[in-house]
């Protein structure tokens, strides 16, 4: 999805989610009415061939432009070029499968790659991408001709285009395509949520009996109307059974910090997503709206502060829930432990300063699989609930729970529930569809949670959408119930619920079995994230460490690079699963961390190390331990002798010699050396002291010797082979055994086809090992 762009008086244009789970299989009663299903459904659409120009052309809208010679096309149709056109020149029918149309409004429904300008008769109506249906004409007449022209810009090299008109009953007149909803609607709901199941199929049935679709073959619309009337009063008894059933329609916008487009394109979406949910609560009392990721917040505070205020205000009416708690919704498994705590510190301590809120409900729809530790470091963040959706992807074991206890490692537990997507419409048959398998995955809750909203490049709930919801939560149709609210809302009844539902609990990772190549695609930002948390914690314990003798702690600077290490760890940069621009910059973000993180140790380490004595012999070398725990190991210097010297000797403070080599000789007297140095106090450091000795020319290491491919020590000895790479014997002389299999390679390594059947960035397949080649 790109950036798009719309005329001042449209409402915000849509986007359209990646893919989705499949829904669930239709029940018997449905399948055998189906045909009647598909004649009424017939009802409700116009067929249309597009004519079509691969290419762009001088006023592609005007009327009397000749395109005959054009391509023609029906359904989907997939080309290839940057700027097309599309025209279809409409007769309106006296009748559709024998339907009249005199009246009635008809709709044009568009679904392309790339952004789409709409024109009527030579007029343009709609401007952006992927847009909301868009009225050509709203009482038709038959025999009325209708020029639609749809100019399509992309840069990609292939694209999908799919336009159909869609018609609704003229006024007055009972609707086919609702009364064909309710239907299929009550079929799903009957067959998985009635007790008195067969009572309640007859019921069913007896709707479907009345419909006479025999009198539109005689012309006779008054006959159908009024089958379609008393089709209507015999589903009218079913309502006392749907209205048990709520369904709690939430409006979000999955915004992607970054991903098919930079950040700073982000911004604007973020303004547009925004003032389009004010908007509609300006129009609308009972429209709420959903937003997680605090980074997106400050953006709007910086840039737009009267934007931000009317957020303000409606976050303080209760319209405007804020959620998730985080900076932005980060990957769960690369960032280690102290990333995710910072992600709700920072983000919550925003939220707070800002809006006064303190945020419950955990929210990270679609990131790429979360690590067992999650429920625990919600719990002590004060985060209570959790909603995700993305392991419906799965490839290989479908997750069997909707709603359910997540318990970490350590007890601690957070209610979590999954939606189906986070990018949908209001759609009555994808709802009752929904509801019927979540209910009984509830155990029995009668009360579904619907997250409606267009995302990743924004966009959020539509007009079109919220009108849709209040008609199907009306009286007029038979239906569960639809209310709108906030997440929060629902969660506090589902708590309540809790005790008598019996619910399960996870006690493992949520593991996506799907994108598992998001561990390894674009490793030099994986590296850069995992040292810039290093260095931050380092710079941030030694600089707290140096207040103590006065110096100033850089708060402002290190919260800067901090946020800068949490926003690259949104889950499409973290993954690797975006486009080359914004990786490069996650290179500068992570460039300017690196030199804040460096400043600041360097400058608190100047400040401690002043502070300690290191009068003596040779060349003081102090080694510090920024760890809560007592360490050793290797550790790398460069020291400047007073004089020349061939080899160096490195002495604890007890004038002990430790094992030191010289990895490399510079200079007559400046070396690199590496020093083994154990015992090393938690936050805090051992001093040595560096002298010239004999110790080893440059690279050397006591006691090691090879011949031919066999290298060995007082520990090991190990055999390559000279042909292969292979080590083919790895010798533990303290225990006197070969720990390596007969005829084996202790050292393969194996190269896999990284073709994967979808998602390229993102995916290695279940079975990538069938296809190995030993190096």
């Amino acid at each position: 999805m790109r950036n798009r762009r719309w005329l001042p008086f449209l409402p915000m244009v849509v986007g359209v989610a990646a893919h989705a789970a499949p829904p669930a299989a239709p029940p018997a009663t449905l399948v055998g009415h189906k045909p009647i299903l598909d004649r009424l459904s017939a009802l409700s659409g116009l067929p249309v061939t597009w004519r079509l120009h691969p290419a762009d052309v001088p006023h592609g809208e005007a009327v009397d432009l000749d395109d005959a010679a054009w391509e023609q096309g029906h359904d989907r149709i997939v080309w290839k070029g940057s700027a097309s056109w599309f025209r279809h020149a409409l007769v309106v029918p006296k009748a559709v499968a024998g339907y009249d149309l005199t009246g009635a409004r008809l709709r044009l429904e568009l679904h392309a790659d790339g952004e789409a300008t709409v024109f009527v008769n030579g007029a343009r109506v709609a401007m952006g991408e992927d847009l909301e249906p868009t009225i050509v004409a709203d009482r038709a007449r038959p025999g009325d001709r209708i020029l639609i022209a749809v100019k399509v810009m992309d840069q990609d090299e292939r694209h999908n285009f799919r336009g159909v008109l869609r018609v609704a009953a003229a006024p007055g007149r009972p609707d086919p395509e609702t009364l064909a909803q309710e239907l299929e609607s009550a079929d799903r709901l009957v067959a998985a949520l009635a007790d008195d199941r067969a009572a309640r199929e007859r019921q069913v049935q007896a709707a479907y009996d009345a419909i006479r679709l025999d009198a539109l073959r005689r012309g006779d619309q008054a006959a159908f109307d009024r089958s379609l009337r008393e089709a209507q009063a015999r589903l009218a008894p079913l309502g006392e059974l749907f209205h048990r059933f709520r369904i709690h329609a939430t409006g979000n916008a999955h915004i992607d910090m970054a991903w098919l487009w930079p950040w700073s394109e982000t911004v604007d979406v973020v303004r547009r997503t925004f003032a389009t949910a004010l908007q509609l609560m300006n129009e609308h009392p009972d429209y709420t709206y959903s937003h997680s990721s605090a980074a997106a917040y400050a953006w709007m505070e910086e840039k737009y502060p009267e934007l931000f205020a009317e957020i303000q205000r409606r976050v303080k009416e209760g319209r405007w829930e804020i959620v998730g708690g985080m900076w932005v919704e980060p990957d769960l498994n690369m960032p280690d432990g102290e990333s995710i705590v910072r992600q709700l510190l920072v983000g919550k301590r925003y939220f707070r300063s800002r809006f006064g809120k303190d945020v419950r409900v955990g929210w990270n729809p679609d990131s790429f699989g979360y690590n067992w530790q999650l429920p625990q470091i919600y719990k002590k963040s004060g985060v209570d609930y959790f909603v995700t959706q993305k392991l419906y992807w799965n490839d290989t074991n479908k997750f069997p729970h909707k709603v359910f206890w997540w318990e970490a490692p350590d007890g601690s537990v957070v209610l979590t529930y999954f939606p189906h997507d986070y990018v949908n419409h209001l759609d009555p048959i994808r709802m009752a569809t929904d509801l019927a398998e979540y209910v009984p995955k509830q155990n029995g809750y009668p009360e579904m949670l619907h997250l409606y909203g267009i995302g990743d490049h924004g966009g959020g709930p539509t007009r079109f959408m919220f009108d849709r919801g209040k008609k199907w939560g009306g009286g007029d149709v038979v239906y569960p119930r639809l209310a709108f609210g906030t997440a929060e809302e629902y969660f506090e009844r589902l708590v309540k619920a809790a005790p008598r539902l019996d619910l399960p609990v996870w006690r493992s990772e949520l593991y996506l079995e799907y994108h598992r190549g998001v561990f390894t695609t674009q490793a030099a930002t994986k590296r850069n994230n995992r040292a810039s948390e290093a260095l931050l914690l380092e710079a941030e314990k030694l600089s707290a460490l140096a207040t103590l003798f006065g110096l100033a702690y850089p708060a402002a600077d290190l919260d800067f690079a901090w946020k800068k290490v949490l926003f690259n760890q949104f889950h499409d940069i973290a993954a690797g699963s975006g486009i080359a621009a914004i990786y490069r910059d996650a290179d500068r973000d992570y460039a300017e961390v690196r030199r804040i993180g460096a400043e600041a140790t360097a400058a608190a380490l100047a400040e401690l190390a002043s502070h300690v004595d290191t009068r003596g012999d040779g060349v003081p070398l102090l080694v510090w331990n920024p760890l809560g725990w007592t360490r050793g190991g290797i550790v790398e210097a460069e020291v400047q002798l007073a004089g020349p010297a061939t080899g160096v000797e490195v002495r604890d403070a007890a004038g002990r010699r430790v094992p030191a080599q010289v990895v490399e000789r510079r200079s007559a007297n400046r070396h690199r050396i590496q020093v083994r140095a154990d015992g090393v106090p938690a936050l805090g450091y051992k001093l040595y002291r560096v002298v010239p000795g004999g110790g080893g020319g440059a690279g050397a290491a006591a006691g090691v010797a090879g011949q031919g491919t066999t290298i060995e020590n007082e520990h090991l000895r190990v055999v390559v082979d000279a042909a292969t790479g292979c080590i083919v014997s790895l010798y533990d002389k303290r225990r006197a055994r070969e720990t390596l299999a007969p005829r084996s390679c202790g050292n393969l390594l194996q190269a896999f086809q990284d073709r994967p059947k979808d998602w390229d960035a993102w995916n290695i397949d279940a079975d990538f090992e069938n296809g190995a080649t030993d190096l």
